[in-house]
């Protein structure tokens, strides 16, 4: 029903005829053909699609988005990886809950990382630091319009507290700072969260960082 509505307040959502294949190329391609018309509706170029896990499907996207650009978040490993402990403890589900154990949360960053790490000199990837999208979102931004061939707009950071709201869901609690506007970097949980033999293991076990200097 909630669907049926969507679709009924915005006709771009509906699904295009004969898209109820199981074939996956069908599948992405009715995905596609949705968002294409979405964008064209709006009078944008460009669509974006954001869940964090298809960093482990890039190869398949790009076999059905020929033209598909990849835009890398990285933040540094020791505050992902508190922020992964804290939102377990914080936000206890099927989700979250096996980041409290030390060890998978280091796991999730390397294994993250090591993928980013696979497209760092391919020219449809660009990778940029969170640290420095947080604390300075215009030169971050500037760089990321370039690489996607789209202008920069100023309202990307003064609209950016308000269109986050639009899009975080309402279970989504963790997210509910992005609803503010970017005042840099927060503190780091890091030394509070973690012992001493914690963190020994963690930055023992993390892998390294390079400068990712542009």
């Amino acid at each position: 029903m909630a669907a049926h509505n969507r679709e009924s307040q915005n006709p771009g959502l509906a699904i295009p005829e004969g898209s109820k294949s199981h074939l996956i190329s069908r599948q992405a391609e009715a995905f596609i053909e949705v968002m294409d018309r979405l964008a064209l509706t709006s009078q944008k170029s460009i669509w974006l699609e954001k869940t964090p896990d298809h960093l482990f499907y890039i190869e398949h996207i790009a076999r059905v988005v020929p033209l598909a650009r990849f835009i890398h978040i990285v933040r540094n490993g020791k505050d992902n990886v508190a922020s992964l402990y804290d939102n377990a403890r914080k936000y206890p589900g099927p989700y979250w809950s096996q980041y409290q154990k030390v060890e998978i949360a280091v796991r999730r960053w390397n294994v993250a990382w090591g993928e980013s790490q696979k497209y760092r000199y391919d020219p449809a990837h660009y990778i940029v630091r969170y640290e420095e999208l947080a604390s300075n979102p215009r030169k971050s931004l500037e760089g990321i319009c370039a690489f996607l061939g789209c202008r920069f707009d100023g309202c990307m950071i003064t609209n950016q507290a308000s269109a986050a709201s639009e899009l975080i869901e309402p279970i989504e609690h963790w997210k509910s700072v992005n609803r503010n506007i970017l005042v840099g970097v927060a503190p780091s949980k890091y030394l509070q969260l973690f012992s001493q033999a914690q963190r020994a293991y963690i930055e023992r076990t993390l892998l390294t960082l390079p400068q990712l200097s542009r």
